[in-house]
């Protein structure tokens, strides 16, 4: 990682950009010619991996921007993760893995095709990678018979949807070479920028699917399952962060910490009316932690609104927000937030916001003609 916190930004019209967290100041810039999509970056030690619409994987040096190497493969519209052993490019129905030291090839992946594929990279964890697949259509239960003598929750449990096979599936392929380690269907979609269904930490994955569970990184195997948490249905984009001792869930209106060694709730949150003339629920999205603080997107629909909230991450309790009184109105924006070392950022149709962490005032702004820049936080070797 670099000396200082930086923020990188991959344009529309072609431009790949760097800043100075501190104070928005350019340091270099280089001309791509081509698009970038909202998560075409990835970042290992000093290096920058970058992937533009229908352009090769490249790297540049993140200190001067200076080109290291280019994949010889093209790609679409392109999903990019890396660590310091493997840098996996994703697009359409597969997905390929280079060296991050010089850009050779190490394996493939092509998804079989089926009534209507989709494939997601979830994760690059130490010696793994993450990939979810749609699988088969699986029928429906079928219909339930409800005797007419029954009390309104016994009604109520009688016409609970029943546990059933997840159709998406997820493998963990070896880093190194792509061998497939062994799969699973406890998690759900990923959202297309936002914190994912799955993460990797001190050899443990965390998904988060029909429920909530913790396995071995390197079996598969299950270390709990938690399934007090909604059910049905997860919804799609639900989000997991953690913190050294707590993983954090959050799906539409529920937003909970759980211990990650039990799985124990140790506290939630359901989404209220974010405002008085709202005739929606609001709903969370999009996670970071830093320094012992959880910092959530809070969203509302009819009228759009967002506002981020930064909240204890032992207890949930709120501590402080940005905007203090307005709303931020593109809430389809400016849940993609992102942070680093102190810094928080934060898209809108008028240009990105610079948020200082730990008071949640602008410290700076980018003018943006285009509310989605692809973007990414690099924090600072300390």
């Amino acid at each position: 990682m670099p000396s200082q916190s930086l923020l990188i930004m991959g344009s529309p019209d072609g431009w790949l950009r760097a800043f100075t967290a501190t104070n928005g100041a350019l340091i270099w810039e280089r001309h791509i010619g081509h698009s970038f999509s909202d998560r075409a970056l990835a970042c290992a030690g000093e290096t920058l991996f970058a992937c533009a619409v229908d352009q090769p994987l490249f790297s540049v040096r993140l200190t001067d921007g200076a080109k290291l190497w280019e994949a010889p493969e093209p790609s679409g519209i392109p999903s990019v993760m890396a660590n310091e052993a493997v840098v996996v490019v994703q697009a359409g129905f597969g997905a390929q893995a280079f060296r991050p030291q010089d850009g050779a090839h190490l394996w493939d992946y092509t998804a079989q095709l089926t009534v209507k594929p989709m494939v997601h990279l979830l994760a690059v964890g130490i010696e793994q990678a993450y990939i979810l697949n749609l699988d088969v259509p699986i029928p429906l239960p079928p219909p339930v018979a409800i005797p007419p003598d029954l009390t309104a929750d016994e009604r109520k449990e009688r016409l609970r949807i029943p546990s059933r096979p997840s159709r998406l599936l997820t493998f963990a392929f070896s880093a190194s070479d792509g061998a497939l380690r062994w799969q699973t269907n406890t998690v759900a979609l990923p959202a297309d920028d936002g914190a994912s269904s799955l993460v990797e930490r001190d050899g443990v994955v965390y998904t988060c699917g029909e429920g909530l569970h913790a396995l071995n990184a390197a079996t598969g195997e299950t270390i709990w399952a938690q399934m007090d948490v909604p059910r049905y249905p997860v919804a799609s984009y639900s989000m997991l962060t953690t913190s050294s001792t707590l993983l954090f869930f959050i799906t539409e209106q529920h937003l909970g910490a759980y211990s990650r060694a039990t799985g124990a709730l140790v506290w939630s949150i359901k989404g209220l009316r974010l405002l008085p003339d709202s005739t929606y629920s609001t709903r969370y999205s999009q996670m970071v932690v830093m320094d012992d603080v959880l910092y959530v997107g809070h969203v509302a629909s009819n009228p759009s609104g967002f506002h981020l909230e930064a909240r204890d991450c032992l207890t949930g309790a709120l501590l402080r927000r940005w905007p203090e009184q307005d709303e931020v109105e593109e809430a389809d924006v400016a849940w993609r937030f992102q942070g680093a070392s102190g810094m928080l950022y934060v898209p809108t149709w008028e240009g990105l916001f610079a948020i200082d962490a730990a008071t949640l005032k602008m410290r700076w702004k980018i003018p943006q003609d285009s509310p989605t820049p692809a973007f990414l936080a690099i924090p600072r070797i300390d």
